[in-house]
């Protein structure tokens, strides 16, 4: 079942989305709230998550740094195949983690990384890279 859930951000809503998931882990609620003076996204933890995603993001940076792909590449295919495997692996669940809060740069990644977001499964999921969009264009 879905449930669309007003004010969710509140104490009152925000326990009841807890309870209602502990009682119906298989519904999908969607929260809906303007965040004013009584939403509390304390109790979503979205400091936690989007430090997670960035903690992600920073060790994807230090892998390719790390690995030098660019230098692999010129001596030994498989181990480069192994790192840009590794690699899209990362940004997919990178992809994943900003949905919630940057939905249309989630939506990029999974485009440039032939991914599709109905896929249950990513056992012998073949990604297709493609070159897409600057995800964040230079200001100018």
């Amino acid at each position: 079942m879905k449930l669309l859930v007003t004010g969710g951000a509140g104490f009152i809503g925000s326990n009841f989305i807890q309870y209602w998931l502990r009682h119906h882990p298989a519904d999908e609620i969607v929260n809906l709230d303007l965040l004013t003076y009584a939403g509390n996204l304390d109790s979503f933890l979205l400091h936690e998550a989007l430090g997670r995603t960035w903690y992600l993001i920073g060790y994807a940076n230090k892998y390719i740094d790390d690995k030098k792909p660019w230098a692999i590449v010129k001596h030994d295919e498989g181990e480069f195949l192994a790192v840009m495997n590794n690699a899209v692996f990362i940004l997919y669940n990178i992809a994943w983690m900003v949905v919630p809060f940057m939905p249309e740069t989630a939506d990029k990644i999974f485009k440039a990384l032939g991914a599709d977001r109905e896929t249950k499964t990513l056992e012998n999921y073949k990604f297709s890279i493609i070159k897409g969009e600057a995800l964040f264009p230079r200001l100018k």
